[in-house]
Parts: structure tokens; sequence; C-alpha cells
């Protein structure tokens, strides 16, 4: 699947294993020799959610911070989740993209301080939101 982040088009795909200098892990992003990103198959939920955010922030270049992408990743994932959107198992269910794009963008404002600019963040919010709409997030129905 092609997805457009940063103005770059971005392949994804979700292979049984990915391995970075000997070790398993659970998603990988790179520019070189092609825009590629990867997040292990086996992964469900949340997690799985949480990977693909945190890959999609590494193609969009937020920041060259892996403890900033870790942490931005994992408090955008839970703050979607408790708002009622994350990764669906049907896409049948509604968009959720507003829900989506608003607590991207918020939490991008509150965690990138050293930028005033709101409409890069929102360009940046509603680029993440069109790009996980493509990988299944959706309103979560009630249990």
């Amino acid at each position: 699947m092609r997805l457009h982040i940063g103005g770059h088009y971005w392949k994804y795909s979700e292979p049984r294993r990915i391995s970075w200098d000997g070790e398993e892990i659970d998603g990988l992003c790179i520019e070189a020799p092609y825009r590629e990103i990867r997040v292990i198959r086996r992964l469900k939920g949340q997690r799985k959610a949480e990977v693909q955010l945190h890959e999609l922030c590494h193609a969009a270049h937020f920041s060259a911070s892996e403890v900033w992408v870790t942490t931005f990743a994992g408090s955008a994932t839970a703050l979607c989740y408790l708002a009622g959107a994350g990764l669906a198992k049907h896409r049948e269910q509604p968009s959720g993209a507003d829900t989506i794009r608003r607590v991207l963008f918020h939490t991008l404002r509150i965690s990138r301080t050293d930028l005033d600019n709101d409409q890069l963040l929102q360009d940046w919010a509603d680029d993440l939101t069109r790009a996980l709409g493509r990988l299944g997030w959706r309103h979560l129905a009630k249990k």
C-alpha cells in the first residue's frame, strides 16, 4: 500500500518478521534505497496502532529523537483510544477522522513547543490522519 506523508509516497507493508542489526523489531521506517514503512504482521489492536503511528512519525520527520517519537506515538495512540478512535477490525465502521485529527493536532501542539506554527501542525495532523485512515483506523464501536 502507498501512503502519502510529508510530501512523499511511502510503501507500507506488514511482513512476518523484521530485523535490524540482528535484532527482531516491531516496526521500521527507512528512506533508502526507497521510502518504506514496515510493521510486523502479528501485532494486534492498540500495540499495532502505536507501532504504525510511531513509524509514520519517523516518515514525517517530526523529530530525529527516538525518545520523542516513542513518547508521542504512545501518548497520541492512547488518547485516540480514550476518545473512541483507533485501529478497527472492520473498515465499514465510521471513519473517526475528525477525532483522530484533533487528538493528533493537540498532542503535537503540546509536545512540539518549539513550533508556534499551528498551520504546520495541522498539516502534519492531516497527513497522519489520512495515512492512518488507509491503515484501518476508525471510530471504535462501544463494547
